[in-house]
This record gives structure tokens, sequence and C-alpha cells, in this order.
């Protein structure tokens, strides 16, 4: 309950895991999570094909549980070199993940045993626990930025110049809250460079 003042603000307050908008999306935990678990499933199915979900897809692979990986897109790593991306592609299925491009989860249903990820092509994929790793968004909605001034998209991205300023010269952004490359490096060199 205290008001602080400074010349300087700078946001920095990373993101936050988005969910799948299906139904029985809620059913899938989030990255965030998966390091909270109690006991390890015997089965997993990771919704997404970017750099966490892979991540999540080598570690619980390398555990031992059965991994399937569903990806919306063409192929994984959107926005990466794609020879890294038909490489990676071809490692995974060699290991003996089961990575699927081009595949859409319609619907997730919770029975006694299982997870039912329903997909969009009539198929079903039974696990112990589906993950979501599809993305994430800026955590910026408590801030109060649109009362400061500062211009921020219907996602809660802050808009900044080639500087890390925003349209309030006294206020910068870094790391996720721009959304402009979401990686955890990419952010720590941001705050660096601003420091």
């Amino acid at each position: 309950d205290r008001d602080l003042g400074a010349s300087t603000f700078l946001v920095a307050t990373g993101g936050v895991p988005d969910r799948p908008r299906i139904p029985g999306g809620e059913l899938a935990i989030v990255s965030d999570q998966a390091f909270f678990l109690e006991e390890l499933p015997k089965r997993v199915a990771i919704i997404g094909g970017g750099y966490i979900a892979l991540e999540f897809a080598g570690i619980f692979h390398g555990l031992g549980i059965e991994t399937h990986v569903l990806y919306r897109g063409e192929l994984i790593l959107r926005g990466f070199d794609s020879d890294l991306r038909r490489g990676l592609a071809s490692r995974l299925l060699d290991r003996g993940i089961d990575l699927r491009c081009e595949c859409r989860v319609a619907a997730i249903v919770q029975s006694a045993e299982s997870q039912c990820l329903q997909l969009e092509d009539g198929s079903e994929i039974d696990v112990d626990l589906a993950l979501a790793a599809i993305g994430r968004s800026p955590n910026t909605g408590d801030l109060g930025l649109v009362e400061a001034g500062v211009d921020v998209d219907a996602e809660g991205s802050i808009a900044v110049d080639e500087h890390s300023r925003t349209s309030q010269p006294s206020i910068s952004a870094v790391g996720d809250c721009p959304n402009r490359m979401n990686l955890t490096p990419v952010a720590i060199a941001e705050a660096m460079a601003m420091v």
C-alpha cells in the first residue's frame, strides 16, 4: 500500500503459459505445473511444437515415459532454421517420440483411468497426462499500463521501439512483455543491455 516514484521504469514481468481453448482444455497442465507432479505418468501427450514443448518431450521421454507430441503446424519450431527443424523432427522420431505434425486436438476428456485426447481427424490418444505448451502471453494484466498511457495490444503485449522504449518515455519493457522473441536467453540479454 505504498506509492513509489522513479524517473525510469522497466517492465520485465515475463509471461504466463496459455491454455488450449477447446472443450476440456483446463484438464491439461502447463509447463509451470510440470515441475510439481507428485508422480510420473506412464504416458504423456504434449500439445505444441515450440521450444518448451520439445524440451518437455525430451525430459519425459528421457525418463522412460511414452511421449506423444501433437503440433498443429507443418513442422516443429516455427521461426527457427528449417534445416534444424527437419533434423530435430527426424531425431525425435528416431528416438521413439510419437511426433505428429498437422495434428489438432479437438477436446480432452477425463475418465477414471486416463485422459482421452480427441483429435480433429476423428482419432484419439489415451494418456495419463496432457501438457499444453502452446505459447505464452505477456504477464501484464494487472499493472495499470493502459492507465499510465502505455500502448498495449489486446493480448497484453507492450508496444516498444528498437530500444525497448514504450509510448511513455520513462517506461521501457523487455523479455516476454513486448512479445518479440520469447526465449529466456533473449530476455536475459535484453535485461542486461537495459541495465
